[in-house]
């Protein structure tokens, strides 16, 4: 067992905070991607409606 203030011991640990930092913001951002693209194709935007409604009346 190495002491914690080893300087392999502090890299190590930095590089895997950074690693696990990097995937959690990859995987949000992806996620919240996801999000927006089924807000996008499954709920017509604020406004459509309307619109579908007056191309039906002409």
């Amino acid at each position: 067992m190495r002491p914690p203030n080893d300087p392999h011991v502090l890299i190590h640990d930095r590089l895997h905070a950074i690693a696990s930092g990097e995937l959690l913001l990859y995987s949000s951002f992806f996620l919240s991607i996801r999000v927006v693209e089924r807000n996008i194709w499954h709920v017509p935007p604020p406004g459509f409606e309307g619109f579908g409604a007056l191309q039906a009346l002409r």
